[in-house]
């Protein structure tokens, strides 16, 4: 009888080939080791390097301030521009400083700006879209390096639930395809998270939130002497001669005028020119309530530069629309999207040491400035019994200057370097 062996493999190719599979098993931590390697070159290399190309069809004030706490931490910020964010609009062009910026072109077509941005040289690209998607589009269909998207408005949420032309509609295609082709984005507010868990919009992507914040580089301005209250719009708002009555502000400045307070409103740069006949056709409202008490005040467009000192001439900015305040069915807007939405202004009004007027349903705006007690809901107001004593209240001066420090470009922007330096 034979007597069964345990192998026929002989002894040393059986420790060769324990040996050949140990090394197999190590293979995925050695895989690991070097995408880890590659990732940390590849930081590295952006952080060395510190550049980074801004893309943006109109550019304005939130690149103007980005541009303005990148350099001051080290950077050096190209922009590829195609018009001025005013000038665009055909009314009227305001002078933008651009000596922030290392260097600044200027194209003239999406083919245009992407040859420029795969001639920069650089890793990382920052997309400012706020009307022209197209440029964008061409940027994520031909990537020069790791683009980060930054939108202005989320269309989709503006159109959900409402009527939309064909037009609206492509806008719509072209924001969703922008937001599942970016490498990464970059949100001012939190438009993106409208719907977002339900339709896996944007999902995985790497996602910083960061928002203009002020620029809090001179002293908090001198409050007013007199007992007057004067309140200040600036930014884009509804006007009910053009049939945005939900959007509009009438009704609610209406009410602050005549409790006493008087009203001022900047222009908008895509408003009709100041002073022209189409100008006061939209604001009719306003100036037939001027003539009437004395405390309605039209002013002309003010540079950005300009603003935080013009501003400083008032007590509260105000950010308001009837549809919060008033039973009025909403036409031209999806309310659904409003406590997502942020705006730019209130930064100006605090840059300028202003209290603020809003809407408690703007929730997202709302709570980043009630933790400092410096906004007061405009609904509330317009149901207490007293408005303009309410509002002889004014914020706490230290608050104001606590909020600036807190809400400054210069406290936030090492965020967004590291945003920079470690997005994939």
């Amino acid at each position: 009888m034979f007597t069964k062996s345990k192998s026929f493999i002989p002894h040393a190719l059986r420790a060769r080939l324990k040996t050949v599979l140990k090394n197999l098993m190590q293979v995925p931590a050695i895989i690991r080791l070097a995408m880890r390697r590659r990732k940390y070159l590849a930081i590295n290399l952006v952080s060395r390097d510190r550049r980074v190309t801004f893309v943006s069809d109109y550019p304005g004030w939130r690149e103007l301030k980005l541009a303005y706490g990148l350099k001051r931490a080290g950077w050096d910020v190209t922009l590829l521009r195609l018009k001025d964010w005013a000038t665009a609009s055909g009314k009227q062009s305001l002078d933008m400083d651009y000596s922030t910026f290392h260097d600044v072109r200027q194209f003239q077509s999406p083919w245009e700006a992407l040859e420029m941005a795969h001639q920069s040289g650089t890793r990382v690209f920052h997309n400012f879209s706020h009307f022209d998607y197209e440029i964008s589009i061409r940027l994520l269909r031909n990537k020069p390096g790791r683009v980060i998207y930054d939108f202005y408005d989320n269309p989709f949420s503006i159109q959900d639930s409402l009527h939309s032309s064909e037009l609206k509609k492509r806008e719509v295609k072209d924001w969703f395809f922008c937001i599942e082709n970016a490498d990464a984005i970059c949100a001012r507010d939190l438009q993106l998270q409208y719907r977002r868990k339900e339709l896996g919009i944007g999902r995985g992507k790497p996602l910083i939130l960061f928002p203009e914040y002020c620029w809090n580089y001179r002293p908090l301005p001198e409050r007013r002497a007199d007992s007057d209250i004067h309140i200040v719009q600036i930014g884009w708002m509804g006007l009910e001669t053009l049939g945005e009555v939900d959007t509009g502000c009438f009704r609610v400045f209406e009410k602050f005028v005549d409790a006493g307070c008087h009203l001022h409103i900047v222009r908008h740069p895509v408003y009709p020119s100041f002073g022209s006949a189409a100008f006061e056709a939209a604001f009719a409202d306003y100036i037939e309530l001027g003539r009437k008490t004395g405390r309605v005040h039209l002013h002309p467009t003010v540079n950005p530069e300009k603003l935080s000192d013009e501003l400083a001439k008032y007590d509260f900015g105000a950010n308001v629309n009837n549809g919060l305040s008033f039973d009025i069915p909403w036409t031209s807007h999806n309310v659904a999207r409003f406590p997502f939405c942020g705006s730019s202004r209130m930064y100006d009004y605090l840059d300028a040491g202003l209290g603020m007027i809003a809407h408690e349903q703007l929730k997202f705006m709302f709570r980043n400035y009630s933790s400092y007690g410096i906004i007061y809901d405009a609904t509330r107001l317009l149901d207490g019994a007293d408005l303009k004593q309410e509002l002889a209240r004014r914020p706490d001066r230290d608050a104001l200057q606590r909020a600036r420090s807190e809400l400054s470009i210069d406290g936030n922007i090492a965020r967004l370097t590291r945003f920079y330096e470690n997005f994939k």
